[in-house]
């Protein structure tokens, strides 16, 4: 599978995108790291490699399926409230293709749901 750096190892090196410890837990607030650390954040991009590990991550019922990955489409809501994903999609379009339209899904999606809990 072909890797595409679209500036990643760049911001990595001036400190931009830094790299955290193993993450051990989500919290409704806190990313709960190994080392004990907790951080807050807005929004959190799980770069699991090639395969999900998701089931390790997310403690939310109905959210994966029996693969360990995302219930819905990409970009749909899940049965998490505010918990969308995106980029799981197997298409023979291709993953950039797919990652295209679900992205246009996720942005309408978050805006409706941040609409309906302003």
């Amino acid at each position: 599978m072909p890797i595409i750096d679209v500036g990643f190892v760049r911001a990595l090196r001036q400190g931009i995108v830094q790299v955290r410890p193993a993450l051990q837990r989500l919290t409704a607030t806190d990313a709960i790291f190994a080392d004990g650390r907790s951080e807050s954040f807005d929004a959190i991009i799980a770069a699991t490699g090639f395969t999900s590990g998701l089931d390790t991550l997310i403690d939310a019922p109905g959210v994966l399926d029996a693969a360990a990955e995302p219930a819905n489409p990409s970009g749909e809501p899940t049965a998490g409230p505010g918990l969308y994903f995106i980029g799981f999609t197997h298409s023979l379009r291709g993953h950039l293709f797919e990652a295209s339209l679900a992205a246009e899904h996720l942005a309408t999606n978050v805006a409706r749901y941040l609409g309906q809990t302003a």
